[in-house]
């Protein structure tokens, strides 16, 4: 997770290197400890400046993702490729979580292609038997739930959702993402059972699910899925109101077209698509001099602690 964004990468080298250099040559030369309580010191120091760094690491990346549950997928999207530019900085599992939200943006975005390809790729790739390896497997048996449902493949993403089911089972699954993880696979389930053609008790599942979304994303994707009830029921107006919803919240998820696509064949016409947003930046500008600045006094502080000696 530290070599994520080239920010906090810096910044990190920065703390722990020229920020050590000064606390063991302050603590030896200046204070006169022995030798291997300064190195404790330099050692505690690069525990805190790792602790730190990894910690903000996550908080930028959580507000990546945040992009993806607004439905603002290029941007999503975007920042994840640029950061691919940086694969030799990251470790491999960073790497793997960064690959597979590429694919996750490119099939909200209705690219079933690009995905396709991406996820032979990453099928070819073996995953640790780690906690980390345990999340990733889940998360490529979903892409691969999606990507077939998304070409029409039903008895493909019915053996995906088999596989998803079956990494739940695995002892490095962390216990705190069980249950989620299980309420996430049953709305999959439920999903794929629509698709097929099956309703009974669907409607309840997903108005169910609307309530409790805590995702625009997540709101989007039930209510479409409420729109294709209503239509099959036969609840017109109902099911516009479901359709119009993921049109005006859909942004330009693949969602948004499906909902476009079926409110067309009634004979509804939809506004056009609301403009791109501007790019998103992970850093702000204040951020970004934050960063140097702290950078500078950690500089500064070391060179006064070699000079002092």
């Amino acid at each position: 997770m530290l070599g994520l964004f080239k920010e906090i990468t810096a910044a990190y080298l920065v703390s722990v290197v020229a920020g050590g250099i000064g606390i063991l040559v302050f603590a030896y030369e200046v204070l006169g400890w022995a030798f291997l309580q300064s190195y404790l010191i330099v050692f505690l120091w690069a525990l805190l400046c790792t602790s730190g760094f990894i910690s903000l690491a996550q908080r930028k990346n959580k507000k990546v993702n945040k992009l993806l549950d607004d439905c603002d997928i290029e941007n999503f999207l975007a920042i994840y490729q640029r950061l691919m530019g940086r694969k030799r900085m990251m470790g491999k599992e960073t790497t793997r979580m960064v690959e597979l939200n590429i694919i996750v943006g490119q099939l909200m975005l209705g690219e079933s292609g690009i995905a396709g390809r991406l996820l032979g790729e990453f099928g070819r790739e073996k995953l640790p038997g780690s906690r980390a390896g345990a999340l990733h497997e889940f998360v490529y048996h979903n892409n691969q739930f999606l990507y077939l449902l998304n070409t029409g493949d039903h008895s493909g993403a019915a053996q995906a959702l088999e596989r998803m089911d079956g990494v739940l089972r695995n002892p490095k699954m962390p216990r705190s993402c069980l249950q989620p993880y299980r309420d996430f696979l049953s709305r999959q389930r439920q999903t794929l059972s629509v698709e097929n053609g099956n309703y009974n008790g669907a409607e309840e599942f997903f108005a169910a699910a609307f309530e409790s979304a805590g995702r625009e994303m997540d709101r989007v994707s039930t209510q479409l899925m409420l729109g294709k009830i209503y239509l099959y029921q036969g609840r017109v107006s109902e099911a516009v109101g479901a359709l119009e919803y993921v049109v005006q919240h859909g942004g330009s998820s693949i969602h948004r077209a499906k909902a476009t696509e079926r409110l067309e064949a009634l004979g509804i016409t939809i506004p056009a698509p609301p403009p791109k947003k501007p790019p998103v930046q992970v850093f702000s500008a204040l951020e970004r001099a934050g960063l140097v600045a702290y950078c500078i006094v950690v500089v500064a502080a070391a060179l006064l602690a070699i000079i002092s000696s």
